[in-house]
């Protein structure tokens, strides 16, 4: 399956539009991020599919050109090219490699990203037991070749790189519950909750983690886990993935808010992380040496 940059740059995709267009006007790429009140580098990254636009982008873009009538068309173009490429039980079908290069595609392209995870940890932030975990999980679930579980999880931990470039910034919130629910094997687990004890105490600045904890009165119910990336809202479920932006984005922005502000950060994050690392140590001594009833 192609890409979502190749979608973008193939003969009449949205890229190449927009670079014909800007041709068309005889605009340069300096000329045009001037008049957008954009960077170079912006206008460079849109031609050639290296970031997704947003509605406002096409619109600005449009204007810029002089073919504000466009907008609308090039719009539907955006969405026309999300809704193929996130096919999800098709691309499933066609491997979990696929599957893991087009979120790698997204994560780059986004400034923003938050997610919010009502059971299981942030894919960007899973150490590899837990996603190796996961990938074995799709793999069973959805039919995939189990051969290509060792490239999905490399491909899955690759794309954490884009945790470390501090010009993008992350914010994660998750329910306590998914701190406890043990989706792996023991000891990868407990490695995983090290992991989000140091990220929960502030290791990246540009980086935010919440947790939800047990017993809080939510005002939005969080019903299943969704992904922010700038103005686009990704929601998997069991049975395919979904792409929204516009007004449906924003209920999904608005739900994370919510969440954000009933979460604990920092210290107080990590010490329910902590916590959740210690119990689930004493239970697993507990199960390894159960303490014998005496007879009567």
């Amino acid at each position: 399956m192609k890409s979502m940059q190749e979608w973008l740059t193939q003969p009449g995709g949205l890229a190449t539009r927009l670079r014909q267009m800007r041709r068309a006007a005889a605009l340069t790429g300096d000329r045009l991020a001037v008049d957008a009140g954009w960077t170079q580098s912006k206008v460079s990254k849109l031609e050639n599919g290296h970031q997704l636009p947003t509605d406002d982008d096409l619109a600005v873009w449009a204007r810029a050109c002089g073919q504000l009538s466009a907008t609308a068309e090039l719009r539907a173009q955006l969405a026309e090219a999300l809704g193929v490429h996130r096919e999800f039980r098709m691309r499933m079908r066609l491997g979990q490699v696929a599957v893991q290069r087009d979120h790698d595609e997204l994560a780059r392209a986004a400034r923003v990203i938050r997610n919010a995870e009502t059971v299981l940890v942030p894919g960007l932030l899973q150490v590899p037991g837990y996603a190796r975990a996961r990938i074995e999980e799709n793999a069973r679930f959805y039919k995939t070749d189990a051969g290509e579980i060792d490239a999905a999880v490399a491909s899955r931990l690759h794309r954490q790189q884009v945790l470390y470039d501090t010009a993008k910034s992350f914010t994660f919130v998750v329910t306590e519950a998914a701190l406890r629910i043990l989706l792996c094997p023991l000891s990868d687990m407990l490695a995983q909750l090290d992991r989000l004890a140091v990220i929960a105490a502030g290791g990246m600045s540009h980086v935010q983690f919440g947790v939800i904890p047990f017993g809080v009165q939510l005002r939005t119910t969080p019903q299943h886990g969704f992904l922010l990336l700038d103005d686009l809202a990704v929601v998997e479920t069991i049975s395919g993935e979904t792409v929204y932006e516009g007004e449906e984005a924003a209920t999904y922005a608005a739900a994370m808010d919510d969440l954000l502000a009933e979460a604990l950060t920092g210290d107080q994050a990590a010490e329910i992380v902590t916590r959740a690392a210690t119990d689930l140590r004493l239970k697993s001594r507990h199960s390894a040496n159960p303490t014998k009833k005496s007879r009567p």
